[in-house]
């Protein structure tokens, strides 16, 4: 009798495993997490056997390719919500509506030196040019937004790293300008809460032309009384009738609201500009809603659908602009606001995402493009990772 009542137990529990095992193998592998925002690991094969890494990548894949993990990993985030924990997959929950991640903890202060030696070098072989080469640092939400963090989080050092790695940079050869620094002096919590998504790790329209300002002001290429006048000219767009999904709330299965204002500055001069997408060889025409806010007739609309897409290389060309330069802006995705912001101000501006899939490295670009500035322009929070991948 209890052998029998054991087999009602194990034979059950043997046919799940086949089950979950066989479906596992049967069903294609996913490339890629929306919500983790990363590739999944793939079947690793042969070549693995050889190089002695094939179970513990195994077990990676067999993890990421699990039969309905995306809906379990939902649901076990639906139940940390419930059970108000402090941090949820990572992230922390500021009255229901504001998704922060933990802060920033302390960089390497000898990569960072490595980093700035690096910028330095670039920046001297560029004067020589004689060309103008800044750095500007994006205000990561992070660190504009501390306040809002519970009592209880930990340490960040997100300032501290911009700082130190600021002063080892050769201030002869490139001319900074410290966007967190001027939020931080210059505007109180609420307004700075203003600048940023609720639910997304940018800041937007609004955010981004105060840091423009901020910019025009410090590269000082036409008189104040003249950039004054364009920027007086700008005026507030606000769409409220799309929904927004921003970054945290992918990671957290969309399970926060989507209705979230997304906010534009623009000049209403209404003047057309010229477009331009490097498609691997040459510059070839582009019409401005291929480039910018392409997202803006779907229902639901992203940070780079709303803005700007990571583009790897693209140009804007506004031949009645007041300032007679080109411009190289190396960026990351915050700056994506700021492009046409630019454009009203520079004749020539190009814009290069050094994570580029096009085969050219930042030095090509400048090479061929033959600028007479060079911008890099990184967030504060990844801004390391960003000069490690610029060559």
């Amino acid at each position: 009798m209890n052998s029998k009542r054991c087999l009602w137990l194990i034979i059950p529990f043997m046919l799940t495993i086949c089950t979950v095992g066989i479906v596992n193998m049967i069903t294609i592998d996913k490339a890629q997490s929306d919500a983790e925002n990363r590739t999944l690991q793939q079947r690793p094969g042969i070549q693995n056997i050889v190089n002695k890494d094939y179970s513990k990548l195994y077990e990676t894949y067999y993890t990421d390719q699990f039969i309905g993990r995306d809906n379990l990993l939902k649901l076990y985030t639906r139940i940390e919500l419930a059970m108000n924990k402090s941090t949820i997959r990572g992230h922390y929950i500021i009255n229901n509506e504001w998704i922060l991640p933990h802060k920033i903890g302390k960089k390497d202060s000898t990569n960072l030196s490595n980093l700035a030696e690096k910028l330095n070098n670039i920046a001297i072989n560029l004067n020589e040019q004689n060309k103008d080469v800044y750095f500007v640092s994006t205000p990561s939400k992070i660190i504009a937004l501390n306040h809002l963090y519970p009592k209880y989080s930990e340490q960040g050092y997100g300032m501290e790293n911009l700082d130190q790695f600021i002063s080892k940079l050769d201030h002869k050869n490139i001319k900074t300008i410290n966007i967190d620094k001027y939020f931080s002096e210059n505007f109180n919590e609420e307004k700075l809460q203003s600048f940023y998504f609720k639910t997304d790790h940018h800041w937007n329209g609004i955010g981004a032309f105060e840091g423009f300002k901020n910019i025009i002001a410090n590269m000082n290429y036409i008189e104040k009384q003249e950039s004054d006048k364009i920027l007086n000219n700008y005026v507030k767009a606000v769409v409220k009738d799309k929904l927004f999904l921003g970054s945290y709330n992918r990671n957290l299965f969309s399970l926060f609201s989507k209705k979230e204002e997304i906010p534009y500055m623009y000049n209403d001069n209404g003047k057309e500009y010229e477009y331009f997408n490097y498609n691997g060889n040459e510059y070839t025409p582009m019409e401005r809603e291929l480039l910018i806010s392409t997202e803006m007739k779907l229902d639901e609309v992203t940070y780079g659908g709303a803005y700007t897409y990571d583009i790897p290389l693209y140009k804007i060309v506004n031949s009645d602009a007041p300032i007679k330069k080109k411009i190289l802006i190396i960026k990351d995705s915050f700056q994506t606001p700021t492009t046409l912001m630019f454009a009203d101000f520079f004749e020539s501006v190009e814009i290069l995402d050094p994570r580029n899939s096009i085969g050219l490295t930042s030095s090509n670009v400048i090479e061929e493009s033959d600028p007479d500035i060079v911008m890099f322009m990184f967030n504060s929070e990844t801004f390391d990772s960003m000069i490690d991948i610029v060559n």
